[in-house]
C-alpha cells in the first residue's frame, strides 16, 4: 500500500513539474517574439533610447508578459506618438484609434494565436530606473 501512495506521490509532483515548465516556456517564447518584433529595437531621431524594463515573472500568478521601453525625447509629444505609431504600422501594427488621445497611442498585433498591445505614452510609471524618461513604449500580451 505505501509503494501506491509514493508512485501516487511522485507521479503527481512530475506532473505539477511538467505543467509548471510549460507555463514558464509559454512565457520565455512570448518574451521571445516581443524582443523579435521590430518595435522593440526601433529608433527614432530626436526620441534617445535609455533602456527596457521587464514586468516581474516571480510571482505566484504572474502577470501577461510585458516589457516597456523606456525614452527620452526632444520633440513634442504628439510629433513622437505620430512618428512610433507610423514605425508600428510599417510593422503591421493596427492602431487602435478610438484610444487615441493627446498623451497615448495604443495599437495591436497578432501572432499566431496570441495578440499583442503596443501602447506609446508620455507616461513613464514602468521606467524608474530612467528617471530622465518622458516617453515610453510598451509592449505586451493580454
Amino acid at each position: 500500500m505505501m509503494h501506491h501512495r509514493t508512485t501516487m506521490t511522485v507521479t503527481t509532483l512530475i506532473l505539477c513539474a511538467c505543467l509548471l515548465l510549460t507555463g514558464c516556456s509559454a512565457r520565455a517564447r512570448q518574451r521571445d517574439l516581443i524582443r523579435k518584433d521590430p518595435m522593440y529595437s526601433a529608433t527614432w531621431e530626436g526620441i534617445e533610447f535609455l533602456g527596457a524594463v521587464d514586468n516581474d515573472d516571480d510571482t505566484l500568478k504572474p502577470p501577461p508578459v510585458a516589457t516597456t521601453r523606456c525614452f527620452k525625447t526632444t520633440k513634442p509629444a504628439e510629433d513622437a506618438l505620430q512618428q512610433v505609431m507610423a514605425t508600428a504600422r510599417q510593422n503591421g501594427w493596427l492602431e487602435k484609434k478610438d484610444t487615441r488621445s493627446k498623451i497615448s497611442r495604443s495599437a495591436h498585433k497578432n501572432i499566431g494565436s496570441a495578440s499583442i498591445t503596443l501602447i506609446a505614452s508620455t507616461i513613464a510609471a514602468s521606467c524608474t530606473r530612467h528617471p530622465e524618461t518622458n516617453f515610453s513604449i510598451s509592449l505586451a500580451f493580454i
